[in-house]
């Protein structure tokens, strides 16, 4: 009997077969490695999550932003929120939600919004309480928007608008001093060389709260008479700008009315021309002055 002899051949390495299987090994040692790296160093991950996580939070806010502008006040509210929700510290966010709860006129929950703000971020106090104040001056509550129109002027570097709104409302409630006496402030808080420098220095102040070195350096900057800062530069220039300046222009023209409202003629007189003299084309001013000035003349006719 014969038998066949047969012989199995023997199978070829195929070479793509050999590059899939080292590029498969490649991938399983980068991925052990990259485990026993993240076992050793899990703040590396963590911090990297985080990264993520703030961009993420800031482009809602920015979304936010941008439906706000545009009066979508719905769409913006969601925006903010989503933010608030993956970084619940953004205070800008929150700052801006309650902004918007205001153009809706859902003043209650704005006012929420704003206080919640104030418990968080203490640093910028004084633009929270004037917020709250505008909340309150809308809902018609007099005695509230007064109470934080006067802790905003108190804890603001820069009071001149808080001491004008503050004018204006006791105006409205006819407290004439007061009114006179917030106009007043208003104006000598002007940003004159010397109120800019301490007034950035109150500034600063708040914001390094928690900086004990740095608190130390201003708070003595802020005790000098004349500071040296001041002195590079030319007071004049500064002089110059306050003769133009619409703002103190619009706080003596609010001062001459409330003069007026107290038959005082003379200092409102006086106060209608510094508005003007400022502010040459002043229409509400100017139309001030000529009523006094009409009231005067039919008062010498009747004598």
């Amino acid at each position: 009997m014969l038998f066949l002899s047969s012989t199995i051949p023997v199978k070829k390495k195929n070479p793509e077969e050999k590059i899939v299987r080292n590029s498969f090994l490649t991938i399983w040692g980068l991925l052990i490695i990259f485990g026993i790296f993240s076992i050793i160093n899990p703040l590396w991950l963590q911090n990297l999550s985080e990264e993520g996580k703030k961009t993420e939070a800031i482009n809602y806010k920015n979304y936010g932003d941008n439906y706000l502008k545009n009066k979508k006040y719905q769409a913006a509210i969601v925006n903010y929120k989503k933010a608030l929700k993956i970084q619940p510290d953004l205070n800008s966010a929150l700052g801006n939600l309650g902004i918007t709860y205001s153009q809706m006129k859902k003043y209650d929950k704005a006012i929420l919004t704003f206080k919640k703000l104030l418990k968080k971020n203490p640093k910028h106090a004084s633009t929270i309480y004037f917020n709250l104040a505008e909340q309150y001056k809308k809902k018609g509550n007099l005695d509230l928007a007064i109470k934080y129109y006067n802790i905003s002027a108190e804890s603001d570097p820069f009071p001149m608008y808080s001491y004008r709104y503050l004018g204006n409302l006791f105006l409205q409630n006819n407290q004439l001093d007061d009114a006179i006496d917030a106009f007043q402030k208003s104006i000598d808080n002007s940003l004159t060389l010397n109120n800019s420098y301490f007034g950035s220095l109150k500034r600063e102040k708040e914001l390094y709260l928690d900086k004990p070195e740095f608190l130390e350096i201003i708070l003595s900057l802020s005790k000098e008479n004349e500071p040296n800062a001041e002195k590079r530069f030319d007071n004049n220039i500064f002089e110059e700008m306050l003769k133009k300046d619409k703002e103190i222009a619009k706080a003596h023209n609010f001062l001459g009315y409330a003069y007026s409202m107290k038959k005082d003629f003379p200092q409102a007189t006086a106060h209608y021309q510094k508005a003007l003299e400022i502010w040459p084309e002043f229409e509400d001013a100017r139309k001030n002055l000529e009523k006094i000035r009409s009231y005067q003349n039919l008062k010498l006719e009747k004598e």
